[in-house]
């Protein structure tokens, strides 16, 4: 590394092959203890959660600019396994970033993936296109799509103390909206409140607004 930095080359952190992050030398280690320092920090709160509530749900928020304006959940599989057949599709459940609600839920598999009640399902039903879900079962050949990074894997599948989670990229025409923005929000809260409930008994505590 100390070599790289004096020929202004790139970094390459490699963390057990799941993910490599590129870091301008320019950035010298700070964005890289910046990183492994959030991901302690998530490990932190997901083991105080465990403890206090025995259950925890990560989510990965983050914001897209392809092409095709739609919400993108992604549970570690990729577009290529998404398309694949239904028998086929269940095998993944075990690589897949919901495996434990898999397991607890009563539903199918493949209604917590992309059905009705899931949670691209729920998002569908309050305006807001998604994939996957219902009625974009897979991103489609071809299309751009994020399934899950390195904080997805290394805390809901490689991780000593693992939960289910997602990551959720928002497109721009939601972000760079400032009604849009604020439809999300509300339909977001709504449909993870139901979505853990049904498949994970994890209820959510409506936070009342204080008055001013």
């Amino acid at each position: 590394i100390e070599k790289a930095e004096e020929q202004n080359k790139k970094i390459i952190v490699s963390t057990i092959v799941l993910k490599e992050l590129y870091f301008t030398t320019k950035d010298k280690f700070s964005k890289i203890q910046k990183f492994f320092k959030e991901s302690e920090y998530i490990e932190i709160a997901k083991q105080t959660s465990l403890e206090k509530y025995s259950r925890a749900f990560l989510i990965d928020l983050h914001g897209h600019s392809h092409s095709t304006e739609r919400l993108e959940i992604g549970y570690l599989l990729s577009e290529k396994q998404l398309m694949k057949n239904e028998k086929d599709l269940k095998m993944l459940r075990y690589k897949s970033s919901i495996r434990f609600i898999s397991e607890y839920s009563n539903k199918d598999f493949l209604e917590i993936l992309r059905g009705k009640s899931s949670l691209g399902g729920l998002m569908e039903e309050r305006g807001f296109l998604t994939v996957p879900a219902p009625s974009l079962l897979h991103p489609g050949e071809n299309n751009l799509y994020f399934f899950g990074a390195f904080n997805l894997m290394r805390h809901t599948v490689y991780s000593t103390y693992p939960i289910p989670g997602c990551q959720i990229e928002i497109n721009a025409g939601v972000r760079k909206n400032k009604q849009r923005r604020k439809e999300f929000a509300q339909a977001f809260v709504e449909s993870l409140r139901l979505y853990l409930a049904m498949h994970y008994d994890l209820p959510l505590k409506k936070i009342q607004k204080k008055e001013k």
